[in-house]
């Protein structure tokens, strides 16, 4: 029996076939890769985000909570999230389950309503957006959160973030630039991976547990919150990151050296630090003075490249409010307070990126000096509608109520944040060390490269207080109408710690960038019909096109037989 010489060109053909598909199920068996063919790389997750997803242990279910029936630039962000769920899932050591969920789904009104309350209980604000439903605008109530359940653990994630300041279309872009970020942190938090150790320094009158109730309670689901009182050890040691929060009193030789050396062993700093004190009960009704704090810091600040300036920085820009006695009556007016102020220009940084706006209370400015080595970038900034007030400060409530001359609010802009980072030298090089109540023997004279953050605003961690009740942090009593709102302080802390602890870490995924790339409305309406054709009646036109062509090639070939 014999083959015709196409058969076995046939043949030979098929188990090459056969050969080219097992090599690539081989291949494909044991290489892993995937390709992101957008121009932003916007499915491409940060290598962090795998090494994190490898460390997981458990399985992880993540609820959806933006729910059915949603407007179309919110559909596009639910698509989003569950795209960077199963992203995830891709990569991660243990399976990932994922639901979309719609906490308004009910029978009634009344069920619904009591649904949106169980979920306000557990402590998930909603947010109201506007949606057109046969040409009526109507109101709707979103919760645009997602639930982690590890184990026995739970936590939820607020995804839609970003400058209330912006567009509508802006903010919400923001959000999709940061989804991968903000699942990461909260697998990282939930699942309790590399967990931080975090000093919050005391003995210096700084702020009480009260005064930094939301960020002790918040923050320790992340980390390791341990107080450390300066003048009871002798060194600081085992601490990730240390946080100065508006000391009052002043630090000693001994003090200063114990914060010098964790510094220059590597460790990290967040100093929030006020220049002036102003004690407002004793402003009566006419008002009071801002003097400078004797902290005794300066001369650490300045060897490291920074200098706290003692004066009072006035906004009208975004200007906070403040409940005044105005005379010897009962009366209490609310006051535009340029002295309490959100700051919302920021600069182009993990840190701050897509960031709302801050709130600040009796912020002083800052200078930068001279530092060999020391990179220094300014992360927050005022309006540029600013007035300086020089120490003695006067806060003076009847000049701040009359006040409408515009011309006295042109300073500009100034930043009241900085980021320093490089290899710092001690300040007591060279110098002869302090002999008691300090551990000496470990003493290095230069630091490896750290990082430090300097705030002129003590109170940028600190919530305010109602009827001895903790408000939330970045939460303005004293606002009214639209003012009234949360500001991005807890926001700005968590970046903050995340940047020093792990700069080359989950922080770069605030770095994704998702282009907008609006739709032209008004040439879309134009060309509507054209568009509608191409996409309905090309396809076919081209499947019909390819039929006569193939046909007419196999007419051609085979006619000669």
């Amino acid at each position: 029996m014999s083959f015709k010489p196409h058969r076995v060109k046939a043949i030979r053909i098929f188990g090459l076939g056969l050969f080219i598909v097992f090599a690539v199920n081989v291949v494909a068996a044991n290489f892993f890769w995937r390709f992101d063919l957008t121009e932003e790389k916007r499915y491409t997750l940060q290598d962090p985000t795998k090494e994190l997803l490898g460390k997981l242990n458990q399985p992880l279910h993540v609820e959806i909570l933006l729910g059915t029936d949603l407007p179309t630039e919110f559909q596009r962000f639910q698509k989003s999230i569950v795209e960077t769920v199963e992203e995830l899932g891709v990569y991660s050591n243990q399976p990932i389950y994922y639901s979309v969920n719609d906490p308004g789904a009910a029978d009634t009104e009344s069920e619904r309503n009591k649904n949106y309350q169980a979920w306000m209980d557990s402590g998930l604000s909603p947010t109201r957006i506007f949606d057109n439903d046969n040409g009526t605008d109507v109101q709707k109530l979103i919760f645009p959160y997602v639930v982690l359940r590890y184990g026995d653990r739970t936590s939820s994630v607020l995804l839609l973030k970003g400058n209330q300041g912006a567009s509508f279309e802006a903010k919400l872009n923001q959000s999709l630039e940061g989804i991968e970020y903000e699942l990461a942190t909260g697998i990282q938090r939930i699942a309790d991976i590399d967990r931080k150790r975090i000093g919050l320094l005391q003995g210096h009158g700084e702020l009480d547990s009260l005064n930094i109730y939301w960020f002790a309670r918040d923050f320790s689901e992340a980390f390791d919150i341990v107080p450390v009182d300066l003048s009871e050890v002798t060194e600081l040691k085992n601490f990730d990151v240390i946080i100065m929060a508006k000391p009052t009193k002043a630090f000693s030789r001994e003090d200063k050296f114990k914060i010098d050396q964790h510094l220059m062993h590597g460790g990290k700093a967040i100093f929030m630090v006020d220049a002036l004190g102003v004690d407002m009960r004793q402003a009566g009704g006419v008002g009071t003075f801002g003097l400078p704090y004797t902290l005794g810091l300066d001369d650490l600040f300045f060897r490291y490249g920074i200098r706290l300036k003692n004066d009072f920085i006035l906004d009208v820009q975004n200007f906070g409010r403040y409940p005044v006695r105005m005379d010897d009556s009962q009366t209490i007016t609310n006051l535009r307070w340029p002295f309490f102020f959100g700051a919302s220009w920021f600069s182009d940084h993990p840190i701050t990126r897509n960031l709302d706006a801050v709130y600040t209370r009796f912020t002083s400015t800052i200078d930068t000096v001279a530092a060999q080595g020391i990179k220094k970038t300014p992360l927050i900034f005022t309006s540029q509608y600013t007035r300086i007030l020089n120490a003695p400060a006067p806060v003076s409530f009847e000049e701040i109520a009359a006040e409408n001359d515009p011309s006295l609010y042109q300073g500009g802009q100034h930043p009241i944040a900085y980021l320093l980072e490089g290899e710092f030298e001690s300040l007591f090089k060279n110098r002869v060390l302090p002999k008691e109540g300090v551990n000496t023997n470990n003493f290095k004279a230069d630091s490896p490269n750290t990082k430090i953050i300097v705030i002129g605003d003590g109170d940028i961690i600190r919530n305010e207080m109602q009827r001895g009740v903790p408000l939330d942090l970045g939460f303005n009593p004293y606002a009214e109408g639209e003012e009234k709102r949360v500001f991005a302080n807890k926001d700005f802390m968590m970046n903050a710690l995340t940047y020093l602890i792990d700069d080359d870490g989950l922080i770069q995924a605030r770095n994704k960038e998702i282009k907008l790339r609006p739709l032209d409305r008004i040439r879309a309406q134009k060309e509507k019909l054209k568009w509608q054709l191409i996409n309905l009646v090309g396809p076919i036109v081209l499947l019909v096109l390819f039929g006569v062509i193939r046909n007419f090639i196999r007419v051609r070939k085979y006619s000669r037989f």
